[in-house]
């Protein structure tokens, strides 16, 4: 089933626009972000969402975030349109 390539969402206040980056981007980059123990490296898979995931605002990072919870927030909405 086809997602929408483009959604808005509004954060604590801060809207962000993503865009779907296709199955297989998801698949590869969950892959990548596996160490060799099989756990997730959650920094560098946050981040990958951020840079292929989130088109507004612009090169949004981890420390842009005020709290661990904002963030989260932000990355559950991600995975959510995923």
């Amino acid at each position: 089933m086809a997602k929408d390539d483009n959604v808005k969402a509004t954060i604590n206040g801060e809207e962000y626009v993503l865009q779907h980056p296709g199955v297989e981007w998801i698949v590869d980059h969950s892959d990548k972000c596996t160490n060799a123990q099989g756990n997730l490296v959650r920094k560098k898979y946050m981040q990958g969402l951020f840079d292929n995931i989130v088109i507004k605002p612009a090169k949004l990072t981890l420390n842009d975030f005020d709290t661990v919870e904002e963030m989260r927030d932000v990355v559950d909405e991600i995975e959510s349109f995923l």
